[in-house]
């Protein structure tokens, strides 16, 4: 079993100062509307994608691009899992007309590919047009469109991958690590005693006269562990994405036939008593060394918590960095706790979930409080 601090720690991108500043910007919109934590972590999560995927800054929370991927998610992860249409099982019916009775899939799926393709096309456009005026940042869609010239014509099928692949990066890349922001909260709000743990570990570390870089990563393996244990507690995609099996295959007596859809069932494994012992339970010391110095329980990265074999995550390094530098800052800079209505009483966070194939925790509030008048300068300092 591998080292949890050592073999998953994802080698330093090339974006990294953009995604420290937008740190810097999560902790002072934390600090101006502690209310609205949920919005600025959609922006938080959304920034860092756009940035790498398309070389574009996002200016504020109401951002063009941050509210499409919020209106063209939820209708996607209705039609990723198999099973959700009739038409899935008999597929003559999507011939029928959308004005007969049980054709409202076609209806909708009119609806809702409108936003998905301006989900995936608007900011590619945008790119080229700003190749075409010699403005644009370097991303990943520039970089690519750049590679693919061939006399100074881009194939137009090679664009079409490009294109795509930048969409599905922009789209899981943000709801996936709000998703894990999300839960991170909810954890803190209800273990006061592992987030005060973790941040006796930050000012052993770092103090309080600086923010939290990628170079504290390796001295803080407690932080590292409480990502981990939200990897696990809450799994972002629980029931992953679906596989179809190219050859057929036997697992345990059961035989799988070539083309079958298999669904791993990520949920079921993180929350298995045989692997992790009172999985219910929110417990960063799972994953601290034991008398051999290995791991006590297994790294949910290595159970599938980015997928599995070479279909796995290939963003997964930059979700497990905006992820880490997100929770270690917040971690930082502010006492997350509970929130207190007008009459003066505890408001409990219920734990619950939305289902899909990415879950979120449903709507809680929380109360985000900075940790000292030192900490609030600092990041007034950071932001200038």
């Amino acid at each position: 079993m591998r080292n949890p601090y050592q073999k998953h720690q994802p080698t330093p991108l090339p974006d990294t100062q953009n995604i420290l500043k937008a740190a810097v910007i999560l902790l002072e919109q934390l600090l101006q509307k502690p209310e609205e934590f949920s919005a600025h972590i959609r922006q938080y999560a959304g920034s860092i994608v756009l940035r790498v995927a398309y070389g574009y800054e996002v200016k504020a929370e109401n951002d063009f691009y941050i509210a499409l991927v919020k209106k063209a998610m939820p209708p996607l992860l209705q039609v990723v899992h198999a099973g959700k249409f009739l038409v899935e099982f008999i597929p003559a019916l999507k011939h029928i007309p959308s004005w007969f009775p049980g054709a409202t899939f076609k209806k909708n799926a009119t609806i809702w590919a409108k936003d998905t393709r301006a989900l995936r096309d608007a900011p590619f456009e945008k790119v080229k047009k700003a190749i075409e005026e010699g403005t644009a940042e370097q991303s990943y869609v520039s970089d690519n469109l750049e590679k693919l010239k061939i006399n100074g014509v881009v194939d137009a099928s090679e664009e079409e991958i490009v294109k795509n692949c930048a969409g599905i990066m922009y789209l899981a890349g943000s709801d996936t690590t709000a998703s894990v922001l999300h839960s991170f909260l909810l954890a803190m709000v209800h273990h006061p005693e592992i987030q005060r743990r973790a941040q006796e570990e930050i000012d052993s570390v770092i103090g309080d006269s600086r923010l939290p870089d990628f170079n504290d990563r390796e001295s803080l393996p407690y932080v590292e562990a409480i990502l981990l244990e939200t990897l696990r507690w809450a799994p972002v995609t629980p029931l992953s994405l679906p596989h179809r099996v190219i050859e057929e295959d036997e697992y345990e007596g059961y035989h799988i036939p070539a083309g079958a859809v298999v669904t791993p069932n990520v949920w079921a494994i993180m929350h298995s008593e045989d692997i992790y012992p009172e999985p219910f339970k929110f417990n960063p010391d799972r994953y601290y060394k034991g008398s051999n110095k290995e791991p006590l329980q297994v790294d949910p990265i290595a159970a599938g918590a980015f997928g599995f074999g070479r279909r796995i995550c290939p963003g997964r390094y930059l979700a497990l960095n905006s992820a880490w530098i997100g929770v270690c800052s917040i971690l930082s800079a502010f006492n997350i706790s509970k929130a207190i209505d007008n009459t003066g009483k505890v408001i409990e966070p219920v734990i619950e979930y939305q289902d899909g194939l990415v879950s979120h925790a449903k709507a809680f509030k929380l109360t985000i409080t900075p940790r000292s008048e030192k900490i609030k300068k600092c990041i007034e300092i950071y932001s200038t």
